[in-house]
């Protein structure tokens, strides 16, 4: 498991050398930030790369996401997503950090190949903190009081774990609006191997999908931090 001093030198490295730029000092949700995650396979859409139906089929939203990251190489821009959800959350999200506890801020963590990334709401040595901010109030409940969290959540944390190396991740539900100490409540998810091996399966069948594809239309991963592209 690599310390965060570690992954912020990786980062760093990585960053100065395939885009350019020091990642580390970008915040995310700017510009450079989506740029570095072009044609990258990210948490908020794991789901999607290993999904199946009962028929033991994969779910449409798998070649649908793969068609997306192949779209962000060729034209060096991603899908930009407006809502009142998202604002909330991110107006919302510093707070709750603070509200937790510590842990440490990073703006990306990439796998060696560069193809998968993760970006923690929080950080430190053995584990992440997730953090949502449900712009419906009964969401947040829900949490609360049934200790509920949507599957895609589950996926996006193992993920994280699958990438980072940690080993738990504290899921942090918030909501200001609501009086007293259950505004803010936590749920430990522990690394499921199961979910583990499956990611470390079928990660790499996607990747190669998605680079042939690629090869059919003379492009390759990386182009999309070329300067050549736009």
């Amino acid at each position: 498991m690599r310390d965060i001093d570690d992954l912020l030198i990786d980062l760093r490295e990585k960053s100065i050398k395939y885009l350019g730029f020091d990642l580390t000092e970008c915040e995310q949700g700017s510009k450079d930030w989506h740029t570095a995650r072009l044609g990258v396979i990210t948490a908020s859409r794991a789901e999607d790369v290993y999904k199946k139906l009962k028929n033991g089929k994969y779910a449409a939203g798998r070649e649908t996401y793969m068609l997306q990251l192949i779209a962000e190489i060729l034209t060096g821009e991603s899908k930009s997503i407006s809502a009142k959800s998202l604002e909330w959350g991110t107006e919302n999200e510093h707070a709750a950090r603070l509200e937790h506890g510590d842990s440490q801020e990073i703006p990306f963590i990439y796998t060696d190949d560069m193809r998968c990334g993760y970006s923690p709401d929080g950080l430190t040595d053995t584990g992440l903190v997730e953090i949502k901010c449900p712009h419906a109030s009964e969401n947040h409940l829900k949490t609360v009081f049934d200790g509920f969290i949507k599957p895609e959540y589950i996926a996006q944390m193992q993920f994280g774990m699958w990438v980072s190396g940690r080993d738990y991740c504290d899921f942090v539900s918030y909501d200001p609006r609501i009086i007293r100490t259950t505004n803010l409540c936590t749920i430990r998810v522990e690394k499921d191997n199961e979910i583990q091996d499956l990611l470390s399966e079928e990660v790499p069948k996607f990747i190669n999908e998605m680079d042939a594809l690629l090869d059919k239309l003379g492009v390759k991963f990386g182009d999309q931090w070329s300067k050549d592209n736009g």
